[in-house]
């Protein structure tokens, strides 16, 4: 009867071990498919700035070829608009540059987070695995 006993907690046990394991494996996949969203995001987030960004050129020639038109009058005149259309440009282009940045670190900062999460959870996976290896020892020794 004991041996019946011991032989129905080692299959009860064995098949919280397969759940846990089943689990550990959708967690793993579902951390797999987050990644590859922020994967995708990131992405269409530097799609839709580079879209943004040849819009912004287009207007800025656009600008620039109505700017030169009116201010055909004196070369000062034109001088000092060219170098707002630079300063203008440059502005756009660092931030543009601040936007990838800024989209950068936040990948890295979601992709630590992901990590911490995953070995908080590796650490329990590994705590719950001892607990139940020392109820079936304990178990083994009654």
């Amino acid at each position: 009867m004991e041996a019946e006993d011991a032989l129905q907690e080692q299959k009860k046990l064995e098949a919280e071990q397969r759940a846990t394991a089943d689990e550990w494996i959708r967690m793993m996949e579902a951390e797999d498919a987050l990644q590859e969203q922020k994967k995708l995001e990131a992405e269409q987030r530097a799609t839709a700035d580079e879209w943004i960004s040849m819009m912004e050129a287009e207007d800025a020639l656009q600008e620039q070829k109505k700017l030169e038109a009116e201010q055909r009058a004196t070369a000062d005149e034109w001088i000092s608009m060219m170098e707002a259309e630079d300063a203008l440009q440059e502005q756009k282009k660092l931030e543009a540059e601040q936007r990838a940045t800024a989209d950068e670190w936040i990948s890295v900062m979601e992709a630590e987070d992901a990590l911490q999460e995953q070995k908080k959870l590796e650490a329990e996976q590994r705590a719950t695995a001892r607990e139940e290896q020392k109820v079936q020892i304990g178990r083994a020794h009654v």
